[in-house]
């Protein structure tokens, strides 16, 4: 993997060969570096600039304007005239279903409170307002606490020692230090005061996203934790996404052989079925004791996992390779369930493997294995069922953000092309073909398809005798009115019900031609 990844360079050209030099010196020293998070250029540092100036020019104005009295709705007007006056946008507006421009929380709400005409502001109160702008594409993102009215000393001194927790968090996140060493630093400043800190929510990059990486927490331990590179911004490694398409490509061609040769095997195991189903149900039994959200298609333990990816490697194998082996069983069983989940959750988890495997080696951090396994998911669909367009869209609506686009477009792509130079049949094909040469579907050297006729057809009005049908096809039966009316003299009407027999190799061919000589398309 290092082999694979030498000579890529994490900084744009016009950053100096010095920064450069600082992050290989770090890479090689087992630092954590920000992956997929590069240095932004000087147009991009002006861009963030602008909008960050708009930004904080709406607070200042925001702290001539609020006052007691006022709703959170007129909080969210002023917000809204302001930045669309100076031609930006207020980045929550509909953001993830966000109904409004800005966010108000009042005393112990934390964050996001939602502004609305039957909250209003008392004295005594203090409320926080998280203004967020986007300016020509980039965004800035701020808030500031203010004090209503005649507010206590316990009140005051709560604003007093968060602004002081913000003031040094600013201070030690200077370049080359440890994003640990910034929460340990309001960690510490807050606990020395008599005050805990929040661990649920986090504070996060902007600039050209609402929300980008890295989450910076607001406790933590000295000298852990991401390095802090000059200028971080997001960018993406092509080597990197080689690799993944070609462990995916490979990986698909296991799975469907795999699940082929089991849908083989299993009709000769020598049980009744019911005895074949029973051992599949206690298996899963046995499955749900061990890991309860591994059982179904496996979605919720695909979930905790991209939530808490650090788990040890081994055993994500062994539990990828449980969900595999069940899962090709189970649909090869006959039992209703179908393969698109499971499907998705074997590329999850092995989205999960390689990016464990790329922290051992030192090419990702922690903070990027679940950004790995959502790439692998939509890759992982289009090796096995050759569809990249339903994937991609797929995942992007699973995450509800567009970070994962661009990449799933690329490692989608190399991976459609590596399928197909490889030769790897879809997972669809390869069923259809072992079906129509299995030994059950020769016996049946003729085929009927039942159609209705619809009004306006090609079949409508027409005698049966006098039809052109394809060669080796014929009416075999018209049924109408709860009857079954022979064929011959019969003049078709809509709502005909009609028998049409053919050779079974023609299936594939004259199906469709069929179903449209009856029905309106």
């Amino acid at each position: 993997m290092k082999k694979f990844m030498k000579g890529v360079r994490f900084t744009p050209k016009n950053y100096s060969d010095e920064v450069e030099a600082k992050i290989q010196h770090y890479k090689k020293e087992g630092y954590k570096l920000p992956m997929r998070s590069a240095l932004r250029t000087e147009e991009q540092l002006a861009g963030i600039r602008a909008s960050a100036k708009i930004n904080t020019a709406l607070l200042d104005y925001l702290s001539e304007n609020i006052r007691e009295g006022m709703s959170t709705a007129e909080i969210d007007h002023m917000v809204y005239c302001f930045t669309t006056d100076h031609d930006a946008i207020p980045a929550p507006f509909m953001y993830e279903g966000f109904p409004k421009s800005v966010c108000t929380s009042i005393n112990d709400v934390v964050c996001h409170g939602i502004p609305s005409t039957r909250e209003f502001l008392k004295s005594g109160d203090i409320v926080n307002v998280d203004v967020s702008t986007i300016y020509k594409g980039y965004f800035a993102d701020a808030s500031r606490m203010f004090m209503i009215g005649e507010v206590s000393p316990d009140m005051q001194r709560l604003v007093q020692v968060t602004k002081e927790c913000r003031d040094i968090g600013i201070q030690t996140a200077q370049p080359w230090a440890r994003l640990g060493d910034v929460g340990a630093a309001i960690q510490e400043h807050a606990e020395k005061n008599g005050y805990s800190v929040v661990r649920d929510l986090c504070g996060h990059g902007c600039g050209v996203k609402f929300h980008e990486e890295p989450d910076v927490e607001h406790f933590g331990k000295r000298g852990t934790g991401m390095l802090i590179v000059p200028g971080m911004t997001f960018w993406s490694q092509v080597k990197l996404f080689l690799l993944l398409a070609a462990v995916i490509s490979v990986f698909g061609k296991l799975f469907s052989i795999t699940t082929l040769q089991v849908k083989r095997i299993y009709p000769a195991i020598k049980h009744p079925e019911y005895v074949k189903m029973l051992y599949l149900l206690f298996i899963a039994f046995l499955i749900s004791m061990a890991e309860f959200n591994l059982t179904g298609g496996g979605e919720q333990f695909l979930l905790s996992q991209a939530m808490h990816p650090d788990t040890h490697i081994l055993w994500i194998v062994g539990m990828m390779l449980l969900h595999f082996v069940f899962s090709t069983f189970s649909f090869s069983s006959g039992l209703p369930g179908g393969s698109f989940i499971p499907t998705l959750v074997t590329g999850g988890l092995l989205g999960q493997i390689v990016g464990l495997i790329m922290v051992q080696q030192g090419v990702i951090a922690y903070e990027n294995i679940s950004y790995i396994m959502l790439i692998c998911m939509s890759a992982f669909l289009v090796a096995v069922i050759r569809t990249p367009l339903t994937a991609i869209v797929l995942i992007t609506e699973i995450t509800g953000h567009l970070e994962v686009f661009y990449p799933s477009i690329v490692v989608g792509g190399l991976t459609y092309y590596f399928t197909e130079m490889l030769q790897i049949k879809p997972f669809n094909v390869i069923l259809y073909d072992d079906m129509i040469h299995s030994p059950a579907f020769k016996e049946e050297p003729r085929y009927t398809l039942s159609v209705e006729i619809m009004s306006g057809s090609y079949l409508d009005g027409k005698i049966v005798d006098e039809l052109r049908l394809p060669e080796r096809c014929v009416i075999i039966n018209v049924h109408r009115d709860r009857k079954n009316l022979p064929p011959k003299g019969q003049t078709l009407m809509p709502g005909d019900q009609v028998q049409i027999e053919m050779d079974s190799q023609d299936i594939e061919k004259l199906y469709e031609p069929l179903v449209s000589m009856a029905n309106i398309y």
